[in-house]
């Protein structure tokens, strides 16, 4: 009994592995594809007005929830601190220590790989700098 658990363990990490390797092969690139989109998106938005820059908008929000759907987590909080795994400073400003302060590109997490990590202004105490 013991020997067929042990087999059953090792088999079903064995899957997961596999399954891990297969996401970042073929479904890593397809999101990371839908989220060019969704920056291309959201500069054209900015040239346009009116009805057009309307049904760019709700374009956008249906990638932005395929992409919820799929358990792709979006990277777009100010206020936090810094993380190095998941932010990508774009430019410093003085304040509070590693502060997130703006984000200029909203980065993207699937299974808790980053798929692109978020640009990020911060804040450094000028005794950091």
């Amino acid at each position: 009994m013991e020997i067929s658990l042990g087999i059953q363990k090792a088999q079903k990490e064995v899957l997961d592995q596999i399954e891990n390797r297969l996401n970042k092969r073929v479904l890593d690139p397809v999101f990371t594809d839908f989220i060019d989109v969704l920056d291309d998106i959201s500069s054209l938005a900015c040239r346009l007005e009116g009805e057009e820059a309307d049904r760019l908008l709700g374009f956008k929000v249906q990638v932005e929830n395929i992409l919820s759907r799929n358990n792709v987590l979006v990277v777009d909080q100010t206020g936090v601190e810094f993380n190095q795994k998941v932010h990508k400073v774009v430019e410093v400003v003085s304040g509070d220590a590693r502060i997130v302060t703006r984000v200029l590109k909203p980065g993207y997490i699937l299974n808790g790989r980053v798929l692109r990590p978020a640009e990020v202004v911060i804040t450094r105490e000028k005794s950091d700098e």
